[in-house]
């Protein structure tokens, strides 16, 4: 995948970025261990101030960035950090994986020691921290923006394996995170969504959007004008009449004849 990567940068691995081959560019990583794991690290030669830092999740293979001179260069030419920590096979999910630790979950590590990690070594906070990430790193990085929108603005996945659940029975340590498949999908990205965190051009946040708007801005045009319209007022009510008793009178005798007539309202 890298050098298919490479492919679409001819040139990049071979120009001099500031006056420094790659080689010189190569030996500016560094193996150290942060917040309790190993992770490699770059920082950009020279003393210019930098522009952010990338923190990069590995794929399944385990693939970091310190032997990649495309990378490697173009984080030099935007003077950017990259910070690439170890996670094994982890998925970097939610989820204890007892290759990674068998107490805190790689999501957990991340977040909670990682970053605040970059904050005072680096002095860089978010949304000054980028994600990028490649295959199941790809889908990490995705589960940490869709979670933290506002802390991680700016993400980018290549080839993410969204669906890790079609991998389920393959004799990886996914099968040790999840009972069966069916609890390995509830835990892909798609289905983790922050209700109020979510991207805000997504399909999700826009119905949410046009929902929470609904009571107050969308009006039925008969509503709308009868809010503006003088109010009419309603008919009253006649009121009911009172039995009338009608007297007739023969040559023999009186007859009284009662009509009752009931109430009618108008």
């Amino acid at each position: 995948m890298f050098d298919a990567l490479k492919n679409l940068f001819p040139g990049l691995g071979i120009s001099a970025a500031g006056g420094l081959s790659d080689t010189a560019l190569q030996s500016r990583w560094q193996r150290l261990e942060a917040a309790g794991r190993e992770l490699e690290l770059f920082v950009p030669a020279g003393s210019e101030a930098i522009a952010g830092v990338v923190l990069f999740l590995h794929g399944h293979g385990e693939v970091l960035l310190s032997g990649n001179p495309v990378f490697t260069r173009l984080f030099q030419q935007h003077r950017l950090v990259a910070v690439c920590p170890s996670g094994r096979r982890s998925w970097w999910l939610d989820v204890v994986c007892e290759e990674f630790d068998p107490v805190v979950t790689p999501q957990q590590w991340l977040v909670q020691s990682l970053v605040p990690w970059i904050e005072q070594r680096l002095e860089v906070q978010p949304p000054r921290i980028a994600l990028l990430g490649v295959s199941m790193g790809g889908q990490g990085v995705l589960q940490l923006a869709y979670r933290y929108a506002l802390k991680f603005p700016v993400v980018a996945a290549i080839s993410p394996a969204v669906d890790f659940h079609q991998l389920y029975g393959a004799g990886i340590p996914l099968d040790g995170m999840f009972p069966d498949a069916e609890a390995a999908r509830q835990a892909t990205v798609v289905l983790n969504l922050h209700p109020l965190q979510c991207p805000p051009q997504s399909g999700l946040r826009l119905t949410q959007r046009i929902r929470s708007d609904a009571p107050h801005r969308i009006r039925p045009p008969t509503a709308h004008r009868q809010t503006h319209a003088t109010p009419r007022k309603s008919p009253q009510k006649s009121p009911a009449r009172s039995p009338t008793v009608r007297h007739r009178t023969t040559a023999d005798h009186t007859t009284a004849a009662h009509t009752a007539t009931a109430g009618r309202t108008q």
